[in-house]
């Protein structure tokens, strides 16, 4: 692609501004045609004041609202911790995913998985394949979890398999409640 223009940082980094979002980093190319970045080097995204991301390297598409974010992706939003290899952002629907591995920490949980989604205004995190949560009180094996960090709730579907101090379930359901706090709750449908 031709028209690009480089910046590199001097004594401060690279800064730029979209739609709501500042992106700083330690060299930016810029497609000013296509409405598009390629950002190197110490990167953090940050949206309004509980959205941020850092990376090695992202690519910005401003037509689409969309990044691309690898080399040590770190997603904070306010007490959750996401971390991958390689993150997708969609501003626009205000989503992340991430198709190969991921891990996702609160004040209480540890929940991993291969394949995730986090919805940064619903505070739910949904994971796919190989799905493990630790909590100090119990383990969690599973298929599919959505997860709430705000209400600690979990919700299981397919095969899952909870053991711990006090319990051991094994369950293959469509849908379970699961109150991820000190008093275990479970709620099985009929």
């Amino acid at each position: 692609m031709s028209g690009a223009a480089i910046f590199s940082k001097d004594d401060r980094q690279v800064q730029f501004e979209h739609e709501g979002a500042d992106l700083w980093c330690d060299i930016a190319i810029y497609y000013q045609k296509e409405n598009r970045l390629k950002a190197i080097g110490n990167i953090k995204l940050q949206q309004g004041d509980s959205v941020q991301l850092t990376s090695g390297k992202i690519d910005y598409d401003g037509n689409l609202n969309l990044a691309k974010a690898w080399e040590n992706v770190v997603l904070n939003h306010t007490s959750m911790t996401l971390t991958t290899d390689t993150l997708r952002f969609d501003r626009e629907k205000q989503e992340a995913y991430y198709e190969h591995n991921g891990t996702v920490v609160d004040s209480s949980n540890t929940l991993t998985s291969k394949i995730g989604r986090y919805f940064t205004q619903l505070k739910k995190s949904q994971f796919l394949q190989s799905v493990n949560l630790v909590n100090p009180e119990f383990n969690l094996v599973s298929k599919q979890l959505d997860y709430y960090t705000e209400s600690k709730n979990a919700y299981l579907y397919g095969p899952s398999t909870i053991t711990g101090k006090p319990i051991k379930c094994i369950a293959n359901v469509v849908s379970m409640t699961l109150k991820l706090k000190t008093d275990t709750e479970l709620k099985i449908p009929v």
